[in-house]
């Protein structure tokens, strides 16, 4: 885990004994206390950290220690992405990096359109061998091929219809998905849309915005609406198969949404948190609630899976294993 005050930390999921624990700090210490954004993924024996104080730091996944450091122009916004040695990164400024998981060097880099009204949020790439798809905070969508940068093709998911303060929100706040030639994505300001990896061209796309990545079991994609809806399109042609209404404000008080975060796919269900402490399980083909419990905390990062448990981090710094 990583936590606000950028510090990472080890444990044991079988028991959740904390094994190590690193502070990062910032190269200049007058910045130590101001860090937004980051994330962490795993390559071969490294924990790759992207943080908020514009450097990415690679560590011994054993022991915290520090393997190497490179700096940025910009904090980091984003996880990574991994494809062999290579990994992917987003910065809050919408600078896009791939980094050379041995060494830090940069192997290339490129930049989408600046946009302040954002998301604050740590979506990944999503990668495969022959695409790299990157969802910006200015709502580009931009397609590479990651073994040198080269642009493929740029979509722009902004919604035509109807505005709101909302809707002025263009960001791709959550990770894309590549599944057999097809690129998946959502943005905040209402477009869910699905293209072709290579040509670009979209096959479909929906009035339905969202904050996270869409999900895919089967024949069927599954996404987190902003407000509060969970849908299940057909990720062939996009026709809508159910959507469930989630609960969208806190006692019915407009001025104290709830948030939702998800889904998250595990044993063909999806799981979901929520910003009032809620983890539910809906089932795949119908949207019910198969299991609900609350927390105490709220959570605004979406859960993973590990080791047949789920895990969610609470915003009190807490970190729950759940059967």
């Amino acid at each position: 885990t990583i936590d606000s005050n950028m510090k990472v930390s080890a444990f044991d999921t079988s028991n959740g004994r904390r094994v190590w624990e690193k502070q990062l700090k910032a190269f200049d210490p007058h910045w130590d206390e101001f860090s937004v954004g980051g994330g962490l993924a795993i390559s071969g024996n490294k924990l790759i950290v992207a943080t908020g104080f514009a450097y990415v730091a690679a560590l011994d996944v054993t022991d915290g220690k520090e393997i190497w450091k490179t700096r940025t122009d910009s904090p980091m916004s984003s996880s990574a992405a991994i494809l062999g040695n290579r990994a992917f990164l987003t910065s809050t400024n919408n600078d896009f990096y791939a980094m050379d998981t041995d060494t830090g060097d940069i192997v290339w880099n490129d930049q989408a359109l600046s946009e302040s009204a954002r998301v604050l949020s740590s979506p990944s790439p999503a990668v495969s061998a022959d695409i790299l798809a990157v969802g910006y905070s200015s709502g580009e969508l931009i397609a590479y091929i990651p073994a040198n940068g080269r642009r493929l093709w740029t979509d722009t998911l902004t919604s035509t219809g109807r505005y709101t303060p909302l809707s002025a929100i263009n960001d791709i706040a959550g990770k894309p998905v590549v599944q057999d030639g097809v690129v998946y994505a959502s943005s905040h300001s209402g477009v869910t849309v699905a293209i072709d990896a290579r040509s670009g061209a979209r096959i479909w796309s929906k009035t339905f915005g969202s904050r996270q990545g869409p999900a895919i079991v089967g024949d069927y994609l599954f996404v987190v609406g902003t407000n509060s809806k969970v849908a299940c399109f057909n990720k062939i042609d996009g026709k809508l198969a159910w959507v469930r209404e989630l609960p969208e404000f806190k006692d019915g008080n407009k001025e104290q949404r709830v948030v939702w975060t998800g889904p998250l796919v595990a044993s063909d269900k999806l799981v979901l948190a929520s910003s009032e402490g809620d983890v539910i399980a809906l089932s795949a083909q119908d949207g019910k609630t198969v299991h609900e419990m609350k927390v105490g905390q709220s959570i605004f990062i979406e859960p993973i899976a590990a080791d047949g448990k789920v895990f969610v981090l609470t915003d009190q710094a807490n970190l729950i294993a759940i059967k």
